[in-house]
């Protein structure tokens, strides 16, 4: 019977987190944001009932010493309800909310990630690189058609935007740089499934979609996705040269070829950027843009050529597009009230009732960084684990990586990259904490498939890889 028990809650957290990704998918394309909010409450609210069961089932466990949970995000959540409780009524439902899902991110979802069984992320990852691919396609015909659409829309803060907009591509997704963020992560698990494939024929798909992906991430005007890039392939390149050895002739060689190898990877999207653009200029189509705007529709109208300048950034003196001024307006908010803050989803409203001058209260915008959003949102309290955690799981992370666990050293790199990927969007968006995002998924499943111990190692002969399913 217990046994019986045991492989009915791994089949429920498959539903679960594979149900949860689908959702979490659709709800990046823009049309998706057209269907009525109530839909998409009960969508997701039937999710959250399997993931309330799955919660309740580790929290028991962790009560009868059965199942270790990470203590420093179970006191970031504590000091999340303690917060929510402490501003009072204000924001209190969508509070509740909030904390739901960020619950079942951190106890469910991360120790889903930590059991880092074969099936779930196969699966997961297989999803993930179909669909994606084929978005990614669809997004492509759209620039190469010159289709350009722009629509006011309440549920989103610019508007619905699809196509070729603003000289950035949107594509079919609501946000660019999250949808960029995302293709790189497919890279990151199509270069993975190369290696693991054997045969020619096994290996065109992977390669064709990395094609795609490197294509979209060239035409979305995206810095972040750069700094991603920059960052992961600097790293990844690093620490495949001195897996073998750490002598200090392996270790410049690791830092020469890893530039080397950057700064490649960044002329060959620079390669594709501009073959696009020469391409998407060499013809002409019918007008398809369309806009509730004037000015937009003049600025996208399609008889101008094909161009990946921003307006945004070009004709702005801020390189951080406002960033650093959100950022700045979080610092405030923390030094008015730094031991609790405002509660996740009382930012903005505290900003303007008690601070009108910020920034954050002009825009009615997060800070786009996880750091200062903790901050101002749960003070110290919560923001001190959170980062706890944090670093800790770097500190260790890096240690493994440079120790060299042999077994699926390659895979543990990957799904190390991928967490480095998603948290250089945190540090630059509003993804990983208090959102139900796609990025946040990602975050939190990757982060727990990286987060072993020697102990993990030893015991349970694991280390970077799946261990396989019983």
């Amino acid at each position: 019977m217990e046994k019986l028990n045991g492989k009915f809650i791994k089949n429920l957290e498959i539903v679960f987190l594979i149900s949860w990704e689908i959702l979490l998918i659709i709800r990046m394309i823009s049309v998706y944001s057209l269907l009525p909010y109530n839909l998409d409450t009960l969508l997701f609210t039937i999710i959250s009932f399997f993931g309330i069961i799955l919660l309740l089932k580790n929290l028991i466990q962790w009560v009868k010493h059965e199942r270790s949970i990470n203590l420093y995000l179970f006191l970031f959540l504590c000091a999340s309800l303690m917060s929510t409780f402490i501003n009072g009524p204000s924001n209190i439902l969508g509070n509740f909310k909030i904390l739901i899902w960020q619950s079942l991110y951190c106890l469910v979802v991360f120790e889903i990630g930590k059991e880092n069984r074969k099936k779930v992320f196969s699966i997961f990852s297989s999803i993930l690189k179909v669909s994606w691919f084929i978005l990614i396609f669809i997004s492509i015909i759209m620039f190469f058609l010159k289709f350009s659409f722009v629509a006011p829309l309440e549920k989103l803060y610019y508007g619905l935007r699809i196509g070729f907009v603003e000289n950035r591509l949107f594509g079919v997704f609501v946000e660019p740089n999250l949808a960029a963020t995302v293709s790189f992560v497919v890279v990151l698990l199509s270069l993975s499934t190369i290696k693991k494939n054997e045969t020619t024929i096994s290996r065109i798909f992977p390669i064709v979609n990395i094609i795609f992906q490197i294509i979209f991430i060239s035409l979305s005007g995206s810095r972040t996705v750069l700094i991603e890039i920059i960052a992961c392939t600097f790293i990844g390149c690093f620490f495949l040269t001195i897996k073998r050895s750490k002598q200090m002739t392996s270790i410049m060689k690791g830092i020469c070829t890893s530039l080397i190898l950057t700064a490649t990877f960044l002329f060959g999207l620079s390669v594709i950027q501009k073959a696009c653009i020469t391409i998407a200029n060499q013809y002409e189509v019918p007008s398809i843009t369309s806009s509730f705007d004037k000015k937009k529709l003049n600025d996208n109208k399609v008889d101008k050529a094909v161009s990946l300048d921003r307006k945004d950034v070009e004709d702005n003196s801020d390189i951080s597009n406002s960033r650093f001024k959100l950022w700045g307006s979080a610092y405030e908010i923390f030094k008015d009230t730094p031991i609790f803050g405002t509660s996740p989803r009382g930012l903005v409203p505290y900003a303007q009732k008690n601070l009108p001058h910020t920034w954050i209260a002009h825009k009615g915008q997060t800070p786009h960084n996880m750091f200062f959003y903790s901050l101002a949102s749960i003070g110290l309290l919560g923001t001190i684990p959170l980062f706890l955690f944090l670093l800790l799981s770097i500190f260790r992370t890096l240690k493994n990586l440079w120790n060299a666990i042999e077994i699926n050293y390659s895979q543990y790199l990957t799904d190390a990259l991928i967490v480095l990927a998603v948290l250089i969007s945190g540090l630059l968006a509003p993804d990983l904490i208090f959102y139900n995002k796609f990025g946040s998924l990602l975050f939190w499943l990757f982060w727990g498939a990286i987060s072993l111990t020697k102990k993990d190692i030893i015991l349970n002969k694991k280390s970077s890889g799946f261990i396989e399913e019983k």
